[in-house]
């Protein structure tokens, strides 16, 4: 029988391929919010409600063969570093990492599709690949929607299209974004400048982890803001517009570098390649740091022993539950530094700057 940590250590599975323009976007998501029309919306429903709403997504689920291979997890019976595991791994919310009563996960077998029952929404469907694949993911994200939409009665309005909890969600329900790294941007000291200039089209910048996190490792999502009053479609086609613009700034950031200061990037590359073969205590923000500057270096063929996917997932395999998953429980915050350093020590011994 399958124990719950063979599950998640595969849920990283999704980040092992190369993309559309992997070298600046890491990855591409779809989130549909969706409520019950005939129960509270999460936050004021009773147990009783929330059990409620849990049920007819179960018996949903259970009545569509498209969801027949699908992961069922009772968070509540998911231990607190899993759940820290799978936020990690980008397929469950910051809120829903906090555990709680009538909340399940779904997730498919590829990893690609996560469904969080009773988050802030009766129901969070969330659609990840690699690259850039916006409408690739949004197409995922409808077609669940849709298997889902035959079954339940979903809360809309004909003045305000779908009802969420939160009412900058309402209209389509949808967020879609792109992982940006922009480390280009970031040197240059441009990064700013390019960032406030996104708020105009109607979109917002986050942090790794979504709302409230941290700019960590270069990294920038960027997502829609607004939600009602335009298409998913319309969506997704400034989003793209937007994201080509910025990784178009971000590449000639990058020429710019490469070809007026050589051997000051080089240098960039070469101590973080230092850092992370010789260190003997790293914290998750410095490595991310120096990951990002070796992920920049793939480029130009200056690191031929790894790809932009290998940066990708060690970005991902250096954070806390990670490493104490695999060390097989909790540790405290100096001995996750310790591994994480010898983690990165093994990792790159065989890595040579050309």
């Amino acid at each position: 029988m399958t124990s719950i940590f063979d599950f998640i250590k595969s849920s990283d599975r999704w980040l092992y391929h190369d993309g559309p323009l992997h070298h600046s976007i890491v990855s591409s998501r779809a989130r549909y919010a969706r409520n019950l029309a005939h129960l509270p919306f999460a936050p004021r429903a009773k147990p009783p409600e929330l059990r409620a709403v849990l049920e007819s997504v179960d018996a949903a689920i259970a009545a569509s063969s498209y969801f027949q291979d699908f992961k069922r997890l009772t968070i509540s019976e998911v231990h607190s570093l899993y759940r820290l595991y799978l936020k990690e791994s980008h397929l469950l919310s910051a809120e829903f990492e906090h555990g709680g009563e009538n909340r399940v996960l779904y997730i498919s077998p590829d990893y690609r599709i996560s469904i969080m029952v009773n988050e802030e929404d009766h129901i969070r469907i969330q659609c990840l690949d690699c690259g850039f694949q916006l409408s690739r993911v949004l197409a995922l994200c409808d077609e669940v929607e849709a298997q889902l939409d035959a079954q339940l009665n979903f809360a809309r309005s004909e003045r305000f299209g779908v009802l969420t909890a939160c009412p900058t969600n309402a209209g389509t329900g949808l967020r879609l974004s792109v992982m940006l790294h922009l480390p280009g941007l970031v040197i240059v000291n441009k990064i700013d400048e390019i960032l406030d200039s996104i708020g105009r089209y109607g979109l917002t910048v986050r942090g790794i982890w979504g709302e409230n996190s941290e700019n960590l490792g270069d990294l920038f999502q960027v997502s829609n803001e607004v939600t009602m009053g335009k298409t998913p479609e319309e969506i997704r086609t400034v989003l793209e517009s937007v994201a080509e613009q910025v990784v178009e700034r971000e590449l000639d950031a990058r020429d710019a570098l490469f070809d007026q200061k050589p051997l000051v990037v080089h240098d960039l590359i070469a101590r973080a390649l230092a850092v992370l073969q010789n260190a003997q205590i790293l914290d998750s923000a410095e490595a991310l740091a120096h990951l990002s500057k070796m992920r920049l270096g793939i480029d130009r063929g200056h690191i031929q022993a790894l790809t932009h996917p290998d940066l990708s997932r060690l970005m991902v395999e250096v954070q806390p539950a990670h490493l104490q998953c695999k060390e097989g429980g909790q540790l405290s915050a100096e001995r996750r530094d310790t591994l994480r350093a010898r983690f990165l020590r093994d990792r790159m011994k065989d890595v040579r700057l050309n």
